[in-house]
């Protein structure tokens, strides 16, 4: 069986381009890129990620808070925050969002097995805000939650921080999705695809959660410690523990390359390390930005020496040949940096 976008007529009325994964239909691009990330740079951008996996709990079953890298208990009313669910070796399954409401609403960043529950709508770029508000008739702060009636149904709405500007996810009853994403788009929001979204997640330094395109991290690895309290008592934690000592064996690394075009998938050394791009986007105008992983995770001197010898070259093999690429920490800039 294959699942489908709920707002599957107004993208083909936009004469998306749609590809299948994970069993969705998904629509993957509405014109060129570079325009979609131009206008979630300048103006806002709706994007149905209603693939993503999601769920709302009255309250939520102990397999899922004891799951949880963080504790919900300390989650205030109508606020958002994210999490992690970690499996026994301490690697990571998911990768979490979390809203409180008059519901507890789950979603984690990847493929849903099954139909969308409910419409899933990613607003991104500066005049998300004043879009959003002219629609529901509130704005949520970042870090905050809103719940408003729409025509008799109950919407959310969670700030989720200023990455492009701004981001603002709402949750929609399915037989309302069409009609607030329209009510969107009256207020001048474009519509875009999974590539374009893809990109914008790159830019941030999200990882491609459920993708095979890198091996099982930590979250020490991924850089996600801050989301792990380890007062709460999850799966893995003490195995999470024994990572804390051990370190790093992989790295996560962001890279800028001006010469080239590398994608997902290229292999990638730095001296004796070695590993490969897990994610590509081109910004607009400038250079390509990705991030890739490395094993043994390999110790970077940026500007220095270590023991006399120089700075191991980042590279990533496109086209049969080794290309140098500069290390880069995201979020990436619009120069790369």
């Amino acid at each position: 069986m294959v699942f489908q976008s709920p707002l599957v007529g107004i993208y083909e009325q936009s004469a998306a381009e749609f590809i299948e994964r994970s069993g969705w239909r998904i629509p993957w691009r509405i014109g060129p890129d570079e325009e979609t990330l131009v206008m979630a740079d300048e103006a806002a951008v709706l994007f149905d990620v209603s693939h993503r996996r999601h769920t709302g709990y009255e309250q939520p079953p102990d397999e899922l808070t004891e799951s949880l890298s963080c504790n919900l208990a300390s989650l205030p009313p109508d606020s958002c925050t994210e999490g992690l669910v970690l499996r026994d070796d301490a690697t990571i399954a998911a990768h979490v969002d979390l809203w409180r409401s008059t519901l507890l609403f789950v979603y984690d960043r990847s493929f849903s097995a099954g139909a969308a529950s409910r419409a899933l709508f990613a607003v991104i770029g500066p005049a998300a805000a004043d879009a959003v508000g002219a629609v529901v008739g509130a704005v949520p702060q970042p870090g905050d939650v809103v719940e408003v009636d729409w025509q008799g149904e109950a919407v959310l709405a969670a700030g989720n921080g200023p990455v492009h500007g701004q981001t603002i996810t709402m949750a929609v009853p399915l037989a309302s999705g069409a009609d607030v994403a329209t009510a969107l788009r009256s207020e001048g929001i474009g519509l875009g695809g999974l590539s374009a979204f893809d990109a914008l997640r790159t830019r941030a330094g999200e990882l491609d959660w459920g993708s095979e395109r890198f091996p099982p991290v930590t979250p020490i690895e991924a850089d996600l410690t801050h989301l792990v309290d380890l007062d709460a008592r999850f799966k893995g934690r003490r195995s999470y523990r024994r990572a804390l000592r051990a370190g790093n064996r992989r790295a996560i690394v962001g890279f800028t390359a001006r010469s080239g075009a590398p994608e997902a998938g290229n292999p990638m050394r730095a001296g004796d390390t070695h590993g490969a791009v897990i994610a590509a986007s081109r910004l607009p105008g400038g250079p390509v930005v990705g991030l890739g992983w490395l094993e043994p995770a390999p110790v970077f001197h940026r500007g220095s020496k270590a023991f006399g010898d120089p700075l191991p070259q980042l590279e990533v093999l496109v086209t049969g040949e080794w290309r140098p690429v500069s290390l880069t920490d995201p979020p990436f800039t619009g120069d790369g940096t």
